[in-house]
């Protein structure tokens, strides 16, 4: 389980995070160090309008990060510079992080959150769609070219807007083993007797 917790993306341990992240981007694409396409300034993801967290394994080790800056248009922001380190994926922390990133999103006031990525990163755009698709969520995933440029977009076209976190199921009442079932509501309707007449009434009378 991991710990969120605020933090700036230009200090440790963002910043330690983030230069892993930019190493493995140079590998997925190459060429990319000289044009990294769109870039997120560490200004743009403190508060008041951005965020930058950095999750906590239950050893407080850092091993993910992620970051929500605003766009111009009103009421929606960009989650950018998500990143779990490799021992510690396949666990749950890229779901967790998003999750995470989505409330932030909600504190501050944002009504939708939009999210880009690269066609390489395989693993990452299978989370973002499948959360895309989830009723909790509000994430419309594009993805980019190495450049930064949008060259496609979600099923929905547009960002979606933020819906509350998703109400734990009721828990049902526990029954002591051998008790008896409680009535049932459903009325039952009494039951027809058979007079073996099929005819009027008129037939049992000898008429």
């Amino acid at each position: 389980m991991l710990t969120f917790r605020p933090g700036r993306a230009d200090e440790p341990p963002g910043r330690d995070l983030l230069d892993e992240l930019i190493a493995h981007l140079n590998e997925v694409y190459p060429g990319r160090a000289p044009n990294p396409g769109s870039i997120a300034h560490p200004e743009q993801m403190i508060a008041p309008h951005g965020v930058f967290l950095v999750g906590y394994d239950e050893g407080e080790r850092p091993v993910a990060c992620g970051g929500l800056r605003p766009l111009q248009e009103d009421g929606v922001a960009e989650i950018k510079r998500m990143y779990v380190s490799p021992h510690a994926r396949s666990r749950g922390a890229g779901r967790a992080l998003l999750e995470a990133l989505e409330d932030a999103a909600r504190a501050i006031g944002y009504e939708r959150v939009r999210l880009d990525s690269g066609p390489g990163q395989v693993h990452g755009q299978a989370l973002y769609r499948r959360r895309a698709t989830s009723r909790s969520s509000s994430t419309t995933t594009t993805t980019s070219r190495p450049t930064g440029r949008r060259s496609g977009c979600s099923a929905s076209g547009r960002a979606r807007p933020l819906q509350p976190p998703a109400r734990p199921p009721r828990p049902r009442p526990h029954r002591a083993a051998g008790a008896a079932r409680p009535p049932s509501r459903r009325h039952r309707r009494p039951s027809r007797r058979r007079t073996g007449c099929r005819r009027p009434p008129s037939c049992a009378s000898g008429a």
